[in-house]
């Protein structure tokens, strides 16, 4: 999936993160341990205000919807992003497979023409 540098840029510079570490109760013998399993990634980001950016998330949503398509991309510290909720107010939500720091490629502060 090809995203417009725009809304790359939004994503890039978003500050409505929200990471939450799963975590499953193991018993062994007695003792309960938690154990994390994954981390949950949250991206909001409120395009009510860019009608061009809006539409390119519903697009990109409705394809994954629609089509059954997988359309995830690997942006900055986000691997397998993906737009998963779109409400009436313009806030989009995306989700990701996995939030990585050390992951961030020096490309995705870069514009560059598509």
């Amino acid at each position: 999936m090809k995203i417009s540098n725009a809304l790359k840029m939004k994503i890039i510079t978003s500050n409505n993160l929200k990471l939450e570490k799963s975590r499953i109760n193991v018993d062994y013998r007695g003792h309960t341990t938690s154990i994390p399993t994954h981390v949950n990634v949250e991206l909001s980001i409120d395009l009510s205000r860019d009608l061009k950016l809006l539409n390119e998330c519903r697009e990109w949503f409705n394809n994954i919807i629609n089509h059954n398509l997988t359309e995830k991309i690997d942006i900055g510290y986000f691997i397998g992003l993906f737009p998963c909720q779109i409400d009436i107010d313009g806030i989009v939500t995306f989700t990701a497979d996995n939030f990585n720091f050390n992951n961030q490629s020096w490309k995705d502060w870069f514009i560059t023409e598509e």
